[in-house]
């Protein structure tokens, strides 16, 4: 009779932790993006076609998005095409250096990968498996968010592909269980 309840006991542990979900979900965050091509007057630099992505990120849930111990974690990544050189980003004067992280993460960047091969069968790491334009991770109170990051058309590389993408990449492991997920947006692009 014991072994009976150990063993109901021991299926009902693994039938919660099959049932785990991720404490920040795709419905908790908000994230919506443009882009503008910079009128030559204000280019920074003297090149053809330079554009400016705007992203703005919002959360939804009561929770933050990162946890202070960092058992639960994110990054924005953005893939841009060949053509196009990263040059700069640009955040609000309000946010604090301590807030925001520029750069990636290995597990992050992995999973976005993974969802923009499936999404849009273009991949975010270059030759040398890094990321080619920093992410960012933003850890503070103040939503929304919003950063932008400034592109130029590179006249060495040919034209093939001009869709920017940005992918939110959560990273979260319960319990020994990867409850990690990614979802991948499409930049309009203007013609």
């Amino acid at each position: 009779m014991l072994k009976f309840f150990l063993g109901f006991f021991v299926v009902l542990v693994f039938l919660y932790w099959l049932s785990l979900s991720p404490t920040i979900s795709q419905d908790d965050v908000e994230l919506t993006n443009y882009i503008k091509i910079i009128p030559s007057s204000e280019q920074s630099l003297n090149q053809t076609n330079q554009l400016m992505l705007t992203i703005f990120l919002d959360n939804k849930a009561s929770k933050p998005l990162v946890n202070e111990n960092k058992d639960y974690f994110y990054t924005v990544y953005i893939y841009k095409p060949p053509a196009y050189k990263y040059l700069s980003y640009e955040i609000p004067d309000y946010i604090y250096p301590n807030e925001i992280h520029i750069g990636g993460d290995s597990r992050t960047a992995h999973e976005a990968n993974n969802n923009l091969m499936e999404m849009a069968n273009v991949t975010l790491l270059n030759e040398n498996n890094q990321v080619e334009t920093d992410g960012f991770m933003y850890n503070g109170d103040k939503f929304p968010f919003f950063i932008s990051y400034n592109f130029a058309e590179d006249p060495e590389k040919e034209q093939s592909d001009n869709n920017f993408y940005v992918v939110f990449s959560f990273q979260e492991k319960r319990f020994g269980r990867d409850v990690s997920w990614s979802k991948t947006y499409s930049v309009v692009n203007p013609e």
